[in-house]
This record gives structure tokens, sequence and C-alpha cells, in this order.
């Protein structure tokens, strides 16, 4: 890991920077490299903070830096000790961009107590821009962004497209969402340090009537970023927005068409539900009889292990039930039991018997999909109704999430 490395340093009462000894292709410049070189080597630049020597380290690797010549030497200069060589060829990139632009561009300059990866300063405003590896917490953004805020300084953040690829990294879409959300022109912003493209991204999005999202999709368009601008209002000046608008018309009508869809299936289903729960209803009254009538004794014919008046779809549903059993509620829990928390006899019905209800100490049972939790049908809407498939649903719980 490199140590004791920084971007500027005082020669002849002036702030050079390193990056200026390359151009943007990653080439020296022979003449600013030359001069620099043998002024490091002559004693002749030094820390802008700590006023000791320092002398230029630049390979054909690794991004151009300063170090100090006493190694051993701490400085609050040496900002760079965790910054990892792609986070320095961001910063490298962004610096060589702006000064093709604007000429007042500085490198990790610091603003009170936040320090700038680049940044421009005119008569006008001051922005800076921000190479970003991790994903930071919600609480840091905000606080970063305040600091910026409360000094007038415009923010803007890209993020490392290795680390960030929409294509391979899925997990991540809600992560972009809030740099959406927290971007000046709602872009997210992304920098692609192996080829210098800059992806510029944007969410469509359309809600239901209940401001409910059903329909999201990731759009983007790259450009070399050196083919682009940036304004002094903190925007990049390319035509993303008017390819976006064209887009967004273009998934406006399939969002329409799922909606539709979505109605129908909502429909089907609320009617299914209904249905099920009559019939579990009708169920659950059979037992609660046929327990109440044992329990005060009043049971003359102790075989009602058959329970056959339900009908539904002209076929006749025969469902066994075992007599009554002390504690019975210990199996009425809405939270579920996990597969290790059944008992012994019900795990062997539940290895053995596939697609069908399940029926164990009274009670028919259902699997929750989502949190694979086993529950008596009082806490579980299965999908199948009383028949195939009938040992998967969705519980309360995980209807409510």
């Amino acid at each position: 890991m490199e140590v004791n490395t920084l971007f500027d340093a005082i020669y002849k009462d002036k702030v050079i920077y390193s990056f200026d000894t390359k151009n943007k292709y990653g080439n020296y410049e022979y003449e600013i490299y030359s001069e620099y070189k043998e002024a490091g080597q002559k004693g002749l630049l030094k820390c802008k903070d700590c006023g000791t020597l320092v002398f230029l380290k630049a390979g054909n690797k690794k991004v151009p830096h300063f170090a100090h010549k006493d190694s051993n030497r701490f400085c609050y200069s040496d900002i760079s000790i965790n910054e990892s060589e792609e986070q320095k060829r961001g910063k490298f990139i962004l610096y060589k961009w702006l000064k093709e632009q604007y000429s007042n561009v500085y490198i990790d300059k610091k603003y009170e107590n936040r320090r700038s990866n680049v940044s421009i300063e005119n008569e006008k405003c001051t922005i800076v821009l921000q190479y970003i590896r991790k994903e930071r917490s919600i609480n840091e953004w905000n606080d970063k962004r305040k600091d910026f805020f409360k000094n007038n300084i415009k923010d803007i953040y890209f993020f490392s497209f290795k680390e960030f690829n929409p294509e391979e990294n899925t997990s991540e879409e809600q992560f972009r969402k809030t740099v959406q959300k927290y971007s000046v022109d709602n872009i997210i912003k992304m920098l692609n340090t192996d080829s210098n493209e800059l992806f510029m991204m944007r969410y469509i999005d359309f809600k239901d009537k209940d401001g409910q999202l059903f329909y999201s999709k990731l759009f983007f368009k790259k450009y070399d970023i050196y083919d682009v601008q940036l304004t002094l209002e903190g925007n990049i000046n390319c035509d993303f927005e008017d390819v976006y608008k064209n887009a967004f018309e273009e998934h406006r009508e399939i969002a329409r068409s799922l909606y539709k869809k979505m109605l129908t299936q909502n429909r089907l289903i609320e009617e299914k539900k209904s249905k099920e729960n009559q019939l579990r209803q009708k169920l659950n009254e059979n037992w609660k009889t046929a327990n109440k009538s044992y329990i005060n004794n009043e049971i003359i014919n102790k075989n009602y292990n058959k329970i056959e008046p339900i009908k539904e779809n002209k076929e006749k549903l025969v469902y066994k039930k075992e007599e009554f059993i002390p504690n019975q509620e210990k199996y009425l829990n809405s939270s579920g039991f996990s597969y290790d928390e059944l008992d012994e006899d019900f795990k062997r019905i539940v290895d053995t018997v596939f697609d069908k209800e399940w029926h164990y100490k009274g009670f028919r049972w259902v699997k929750c999909k989502r949190c694979n939790r086993y529950y008596v049908v009082k806490y579980c809407w299965s999908f199948g109704g009383l028949k195939k498939e009938a040992i998967l649903g969705i519980c309360n719980n995980c209807t409510v999430d």
C-alpha cells in the first residue's frame, strides 16, 4: 500500500499538481514531468501543509503523485493513504476533464471540515466532484451535503462502474435509487476508469393509483467523458435528457399494459381468497364443534374421523382428523414454526407428502413460500385452496410486509 502520498506541492511559491505531468490519455507531458522531477531532486518541492521536502513519483502504471522524502513523517496532507489506485485514477480523470473546460481547478482542497476530490471555483460558485468506490450510509450523505450546502458549494458524485455496474450488481438497486435522490439533476453518474466512459442513469418508474411503485427500469447511456461538458449549474451538457424522454414514453405503453394485467390478476386473487376464506371458515367451525363435543363428553360415537359435507367444483373432499389432544393451543402460534421446531411425527409427514394438504394434530397446515415457516391455516393464506399445492401460501406476517 502506498504511504505518504499527495497530489499537490509548493514550487516557486505556487501550488502545482502531480496530475499535470501526464495528459488525459496517460502519456507523459515530458517538459512538465522533467521540470517537476528535477525540482524534487534539487529539494525545491515542499509539502503545502508541513513544509518539508517532497519529490515526484511517476510510473507507467500508477497515477503520478508526490511523496515526502522522510517516509516516516506523518502529515495531514497524506489523505491518500487509504486510497486505491482506482480511486486515484478516478480523481485523475475528473481533474483532466475539468482542466479542459476551466482554469481554477483544484485537487484535494479542503472546505472547512470537508475535503473534495476535485473542485472548481469561479465568481459564480464552487463545485466539488467526488469519486466514490464504496457505498456510503445515508447519514454520511446527509452530513456531507449539509456541510457543502452551508458553504454554498454544489456537490456532484461519480461512482465506480466497476463496483456498481448495474448489469452485474443487481442487488445494488436500492443504493442506486438513493444516489439518484441525492443527485442535483436526478441522474446517477458512474465512471469507468479503464475506458474513460461516463455512464449516465435514471430510473423509469410508474406508480399505481395508490402511489405504489409497480414498474421500474434503469435507463442509461454512456459517453466518453471528454466529449461532454460540466456547466456551472452542476449539470452535464449532453443529449441524455432527450433520449431519456423518448425511452420514458416507450416504457409508458409497456407499463400501461402491465397495469391492466395486474388489475385483472388482483381481481382474480381477491375472488380466490374470498372462496378460500369461506371454505376455511366452514372447516374451522366443524373442528370447533367436534372438539367442544369431545371436551363436554357429549360424543356418543367417537368415530368422527371423517368430515364430508364440504364440496367445491363438484368434487367431494374428505379430510381425516385425529382425536382431540390436550394442549392443542400450542400449535396456534401466529409466528409459525421453523422446520427444526416441528414435532418429529409432523416432520415425517412434511418430508413424504408433496403437493397435497397436510393435517396434523387436528389442524391443516401451510408453509409460507416467503419465510419458509409452517403455520396452521388460520395464520397463512394458501394458494391452492384445499386441493393440489394447498401446502404453499403466504403467512399473515409476510402479507403485511
